[in-house]
C-alpha cells in the first residue's frame, strides 16, 4: 500500500514574486517579461492527473472584416455604459456607430462629442463616445490572436480581453495603462477568478503600440495562460505550484502531470468567455485633457480562435455531441479531413458546431438539428493542418544557415507560418531583414517570391528554392504584401507583412 506524506506550510511563506530577470524552470525571461505567484488558495491533490494536451491548433474562429459592416452573426454591439453604472473609473456613452469596418479593419472610435442619455434612473450628460463589441459565443482554452493597432491618448485605455460571469472570469490580453511618460507602452495582463479581488496582473513597458501593428497572442489550457506580443512570450501562469520549494525562490510550477501532495493555487479562469475588444474613456482625475487627440481610434487588422482538436476522418461516425465535448453558448467546432455524423447525433436548442472539412461533410440518416440551434458546415483544405502557437517554437539554440559562410538566422520571433507547405516567414513585424523558411524537403520546388506595398507595386520579384532573407532597410514603415507562389502548381501563398 503506497503512503503519502505531505507537508503543510504556513500561507504566508508563499507571498513570493519572481525577480524581473531570474532564471526559472526551462524558459528565460528577461527585465521586461514576467512570472509570479498571485495566491488563491492551498489544495491537495489525492489521484493523479495528467492535463497534457499536445493535439496542434486548428483554427476555428476569424474574422478578417473584410466587409463594409461588422458581421453580426459573430458579434453584437455593447451599447451603454459597459461595467461602471456610477462613474467610477470611466465615463463615455458606447454605440454601435463607432465600430466600423472598413478597408479590411475593424475600427473602434473614440470621440469628443456631447450627448444625453437616460442612465441609471435619470437624465446624464456625456462628453465621450466610444465603442465595444463581443463575439456572440463564448470559447474555452484555445489559442488567441490579433493584430491591433492602438490609439494614443492621455484618458484612452484599449483592451483586447475575454470576459465571462459568474463567477468572476477574465482574462486581459491586454489592457494599456494610463501614465504620462509611458503613454501606449504600459502593456497590462491580468487575470481574474471568482471575484474582483482574485487576480493576478503584472505588466511590461514596451515600444510605443500606437506607432504600428502588433501581434498579441494568449494561449490558454487547464492549466496555463501564456501572453505573447508579436511572438515573445511576456508572461506565464500557471494555475498550480508545488508548495514545497517556496523559499528562497516559487515552487516548481506544474503544467501537466499533477501527482499526489500540497499546491499552491492561483486565480485562474475555468470557464467559457466571450472575446472582447473596446477602447475606455477613462473619469476623473485620468480623463482626456486638451493634448488628447480626437477622434482617435483602435485598428484591428484580424482576430483568430484556434483549439488544439483532433482530426476526423472517414473512418469515424460520430453519433453523440459528448463525443465532441460540446458546452452550451459556446463556439463549438469540430474538424476533419472527413466529418460524417448522425445515427442519433441530435443539435438541441442553442446548442452551436462548426463542422470544417478538408474534404467533404456527410450528414447521414438520424442526424438532427432542431429548431434554435446554429450549425454551420464549411470545406476549408487547411481544416486539418496543423498551426504552430509561439510555444511550439523551436528553442533558443535553434537556427539554421543559408549555407557556406552565411549568416546565421536566428529563431522564428513573429513567426508567421503558411500551415499547407510548412513555409515559415518571420519576424513579423520585420525591421532589417525578412526571413523566409523554406523545409529542406521543399527544396526541390521552386517559388517565385514577391514583395508588394499597400499600393500593389512589386517591391522585390525573384525565384528561389531555398530558405532566402529579404532586406527591409530601404521601405518606409507601414503594411506590405508578400505573395509565395509554388512554380509546379500555382498555390499562391500571402501574408500580410508589418514594416516598423
Amino acid at each position: 500500500m503506497k503512503k503519502y506524506y505531505f507537508i503543510f506550510l504556513i500561507p504566508w511563506v508563499l507571498a513570493v514574486n519572481v525577480a524581473k530577470g531570474q532564471d526559472v524552470g526551462e524558459e528565460r525571461f528577461t527585465r521586461e517579461e514576467s512570472r509570479q505567484i498571485c495566491i488563491d488558495n492551498m489544495v491537495t491533490i489525492w489521484k493523479y492527473q495528467n492535463l497534457c494536451n499536445n493535439t496542434t491548433w486548428k483554427l476555428v474562429f476569424e474574422d478578417n472584416f473584410d466587409g463594409n459592416t461588422l458581421d453580426l452573426s459573430k458579434w453584437f454591439h455593447w451599447t451603454g455604459v459597459p461595467r461602471d453604472p456610477t462613474f467610477n473609473s470611466q465615463k463615455a456613452w458606447h454605440k454601435a456607430e463607432n465600430s466600423v469596418v472598413e478597408n479590411g479593419l475593424l475600427k473602434i472610435i473614440s470621440k469628443r462629442e456631447q450627448e444625453t442619455h437616460w442612465w441609471n434612473g435619470e437624465y446624464v450628460d456625456f462628453d465621450y463616445t466610444s465603442g465595444e463589441i463581443w463575439t456572440n459565443l463564448k470559447f474555452i482554452h484555445g489559442k488567441l490572436e490579433a493584430l491591433i493597432k492602438i490609439p494614443k491618448g492621455w484618458g484612452f485605455a484599449p483592451a483586447f480581453w475575454m470576459f465571462g460571469n459568474p463567477p468572476w472570469n477574465e482574462i486581459d490580453v491586454f489592457e494599456f495603462s494610463n501614465e504620462r511618460e509611458n503613454l501606449s507602452k504600459i502593456h497590462c495582463m491580468n487575470v481574474h477568478y471568482g471575484n474582483k479581488d482574485k487576480t493576478c496582473s503584472s505588466n511590461y513597458i514596451g515600444p510605443d503600440f500606437s506607432e504600428d501593428f502588433h501581434v498579441f497572442t494568449m494561449t490558454w489550457d487547464e492549466n496555463c495562460i501564456r501572453w505573447y506580443v508579436d511572438g515573445a512570450l511576456k508572461k506565464k501562469l500557471s494555475r498550480y505550484y508545488t508548495a514545497v520549494g517556496l523559499i528562497p525562490v516559487p515552487g516548481i510550477e506544474v503544467d501537466c502531470d499533477l501527482y499526489p501532495g500540497m499546491y499552491v493555487q492561483q486565480p485562474f479562469p475555468r470557464d467559457p468567455m466571450n472575446i472582447v475588444l473596446n477602447v475606455a474613456i477613462l473619469n476623473g482625475s485620468n480623463e482626456p485633457d486638451r493634448t488628447t487627440p480626437f477622434p482617435s481610434q483602435m485598428e484591428v487588422d484580424y482576430v483568430k480562435f484556434y483549439q488544439r482538436l483532433p482530426c476526423y476522418s472517414e473512418s469515424t461516425l460520430i453519433t453523440n455531441p459528448a463525443t465532441l465535448n460540446m458546452k452550451d453558448g459556446c463556439f463549438n467546432s469540430v474538424v476533419g479531413t472527413t466529418i460524417k455524423m448522425g445515427n442519433g447525433f441530435t443539435l438541441e436548442n442553442e446548442q452551436h458546431l462548426s463542422a470544417r472539412a478538408s474534404d467533404k461533410i456527410v450528414l447521414q440518416d438520424g442526424f438532427t438539428a432542431k429548431a434554435g440551434c446554429n450549425f454551420t458546415a464549411k470545406i476549408d483544405p487547411s481544416a486539418c493542418s496543423s498551426s504552430k502557437g509561439p510555444e511550439d517554437e523551436i528553442n533558443e539554440d535553434d537556427f539554421f544557415t543559408q549555407g557556406e559562410g552565411a549568416d546565421i538566422i536566428p529563431k522564428r520571433i513573429g513567426l508567421e507560418e503558411d500551415i499547407m507547405s510548412n513555409i515559415y516567414v518571420y519576424p513579423n513585424p520585420a525591421q532589417d531583414k525578412l526571413f523566409i523558411e523554406i523545409p529542406y524537403y521543399e527544396q526541390t520546388v521552386r517559388y517565385k517570391i514577391q514583395l508588394l506595398n499597400a499600393q500593389g507595386k512589386i517591391l522585390q520579384r525573384f525565384v528561389t528554392g531555398q530558405s532566402v532573407s529579404m532586406d527591409m532597410n530601404n521601405y518606409p514603415q507601414g503594411l506590405y504584401l508578400l505573395n509565395i507562389i509554388n512554380t509546379e502548381t500555382g498555390e499562391v501563398i500571402n501574408f500580410k507583412i508589418i514594416k516598423r
